[in-house]
């Protein structure tokens, strides 16, 4: 299990993840036998992009022979923030040659207030399939084994968060799957 703090990036055979999420954005890349996956804070576009060309560095240098049209692209974020999601997913997907991009905002299970949810910690499982199942909590709920997990393989801006995290045990207790009850669920074609 890899999970990224902020500013960073990894990957993981079966689950990656983000530590929390409020107006930040998680960027997840599946491909083939493996998972990517960035938390990207909302930020200057300056500083956006960098996260993006690190991301796409980064996953260009463990598969040189990357092929967009075998990858599987998706974004999660917290309820009404990043308005900008749509456009910022754009260029992911012109960068990595990725036609389309699932989007999941989630809506439910965040907090008593829709304008100020509760910051989500957002896990990526991939199943048997090869299809990949997103899952969420309340950050405060989560019970974070420190020190365990996957290491980053790098950041792309601060690196002053630096704890590896794991969720351990049991990943379904607890954790909401991300569906349409809970949910906006959109797939944006781009070409």
């Amino acid at each position: 299990m890899f999970i990224a703090t902020m500013y960073s990036y990894g990957c993981d055979a079966n689950c990656v993840g983000l530590d929390c999420i409020r107006g930040c954005m998680g960027v997840f890349l599946s491909y083939r036998n493996m998972l990517y996956a960035i938390h990207v804070p909302e930020n200057l576009a300056v500083r956006n992009d960098m996260g993006r060309h690190a991301f796409l560095t980064y996953v260009k240098q463990q598969i040189p022979n990357f092929a967009g049209s075998d990858a599987s692209l998706y974004c999660v974020v917290n309820n009404t923030n990043r308005n900008e999601v749509e456009r910022e997913m754009f260029e992911y997907c012109q960068d990595f040659f990725i036609g389309r991009v699932t989007l999941i905002r989630l809506q439910k299970h965040l907090g008593p207030s829709p304008s100020q949810p509760d910051g989500a910690a957002v896990l990526c499982e991939r199943k048997n399939n090869n299809t990949c199942t997103f899952k969420y909590m309340k950050y405060d709920d989560v019970r974070w084994g420190v020190g365990v997990g996957a290491p980053r393989a790098g950041y792309y801006f601060n690196a002053s968060f630096t704890d590896v995290k794991s969720t351990g045990g049991v990943l379904s207790q607890g954790w909401n799957v991300a569906d349409t009850d809970n949910s906006t669920i959109w797939v944006k074609e781009f070409f």
